[in-house]
Order: C-alpha cells, then structure tokens, then sequence
C-alpha cells in the first residue's frame, strides 16, 4: 500500500525514472503475494535486497536536500547573436536554494520533497519485512521439515519453487558415456 501511494506521488511529480523502478518493485512484490504467497520463499530474500539498495540510493540525495535545502536551477536563453553569418547562443542557468517544504511554490513541488521523503521510508520498510518473511520461512521450513518426511510436508510447494531458481549443474563427474574422439589441429 505504501509503495502504491509513493509511486503515486512520484507520478505526479513527473519522476519517471523513480517511477519505474517503483513500478518494478511493485510488480515483484504482486508477483510474491499472488497465489496464497507460495512464491514468497523464493523471492523473499531477493526483494529484501533490492529495497535496500533502492533505499541506499533515494537516502544519499534526501539527506543532502534536508541539511541544505534544494538546489533549484533555472536556465534563461539570451537572445541569439549573429555575426559574420555565425549564430551566438547563450543561457544563463541560476541556481536557487529552497527550503524542503515550501507552500509558496505549489502544489507540484510539495509533492515531489513528499515522494523524495517517503520513498526511502518505504524501502526500508520493505526491506525489513522482507527479510523478517525470509527468516520466518527458513525458520517454519526447517521445524517442517523434522517434524514431517518430504512427501508429506506441507512446504513441499514453496521447496519445489525455490528450487525451481537455482540452475542445473554444469558438469558432473561420470555423466558422459560413449566413444571419446581426439581433435588434431
């Protein structure tokens, strides 16, 4: 629900590119839940990862808005020179300090420092419940797996989707059979 509202907010600030690595996570994090989450053991620990690098990443440029305030920047296009058939083209660019939050710039603005504030709270958040899920899968998976065989544990489907991630063996001793050919060059 959080990320919901943030990506939201970032639509409405025009920050495309936050909105898409919003709309990423929020994607991966339908994906764990759909289906009585039995793919959340597979991803869990994956998505931890991401909001945590994600939160890193959006808490670097909050602190440096929140010590200082935000650098706005203006460019302003001068009048085209000519000379000797050559065009003369020159802008200005001004550079404003402003306070975080400040009514009297409007709407838009307020909402973009809003977004830039909520996003890495979001983040962590997802951060820790994501990992909190992992350990408490780990955890129910491991009693599971004492307390029942393998054929009739009750995780056998969320072991079969984490399994499902890992990748094939590359070579295993003793696999190849037949007639060995030498190459010359």
């Amino acid at each position: 629900m959080t990320l919901t509202i943030v990506m939201l907010l970032q639509i409405l600030s025009f920050d495309y590119i936050d909105v898409t690595i919003s709309g990423i996570l929020l994607l991966f994090a339908w994906r764990m839940l759909r289906d009585n989450m039995q793919e959340m053991p597979a991803y869990a620990l994956m998505y931890g990862v991401l909001c945590g690098l994600n939160c890193s990443f959006t808490m670097l440029p909050l602190v440096g808005n929140l010590a200082s305030g935000r650098m706005i920047e203006r460019k302003v296009r001068q009048p085209t020179q000519v000379v000797n058939r050559t065009f003369y083209q020159s802008w200005d660019i001004y550079t404003e300090i402003a306070p975080f939050f400040d009514l009297s710039r409007g709407f838009l603005y307020n909402v973009e420092s809003l977004s830039d504030l909520l996003a890495p709270l979001c983040m962590a958040y997802g951060c820790y419940l994501s990992v909190q899920a992992h350990l408490l899968v780990d955890i129910l998976i491991t009693r599971l797996d004492e307390a029942f065989p393998e054929e009739e544990s009750p995780f056998q489907s969320a072991r079969t989707a984490a399994e499902g991630l890992l990748p094939p063996p590359r070579y295993q001793s003793g696999l190849f059979t037949g007639k060995v050919f030498k190459v010359d060059s």
